[in-house]
């Protein structure tokens, strides 16, 4: 019955997805029902991200690019919410053999996060610190500290650190 009401039209209306065969009725149901379109959005993609990580799509990526469109593609909701991003990256990275959409929806969500905000946020590339850390880092630096809703951020907190996992890497808050 979900689809003769038109539900699915609702549901990629609400939330800018498709509706998958993952999401069982009665969690989109609630979803349309009791969640605001952003933040219904925001629950999809975590969920997408938790089904999504035994099959990444690796290239070899250019770091400071993907952070480039990680937040361009967010830009527009950080500004209605009065944040400006900052990027400070660094030159000469070497390539990251990764999955890009991936890695864009772990900065995205980590810098989305409905808490109260400074004005501005500051994401920056970097190696680790020579000579024996080979990492390349992501950071973000929120002065506010963030408030975000505890257990939405866990969840999020989660969905991030499999992505991260998936890859090789780590989270650290």
């Amino acid at each position: 019955t979900f689809a003769k009401d038109g539900g699915q039209d609702r549901f990629r209306d609400k939330v800018g997805l498709p509706l998958a065969t993952y999401f069982s009725g009665p969690k989109v149901k609630w979803l349309l029902d009791n969640v605001d379109a952003a933040r219904a959005a925001g629950l999809v993609r975590n969920l997408l991200a938790f089904t999504e990580t035994s099959t990444l799509n690796r290239r070899w990526q250019d770091v400071n690019e993907l952070v480039g469109r990680a937040v361009g593609g967010i830009r527009g909701e950080l500004h209605a919410s009065g944040v400006q991003v900052q990027l400070a990256l660094a030159d000469r990275l070497p390539l990251m053999y990764i999955d890009a959409r991936q890695l864009e929806k772990v900065i995205g969500t980590l810098v989305s996060q409905p808490a109260p905000r400074a004005a501005a946020l500051t994401i920056a590339t970097r190696r680790g610190d020579p000579p024996s850390d080979d990492r390349l880092i992501i950071e973000l630096d929120d002065p506010s500290g963030g408030d975000a809703d505890e257990p939405t951020w866990s969840r999020d907190l989660a969905a991030c650190r499999q992505i991260m996992q998936a890859h090789g890497g780590s989270l650290e808050v």
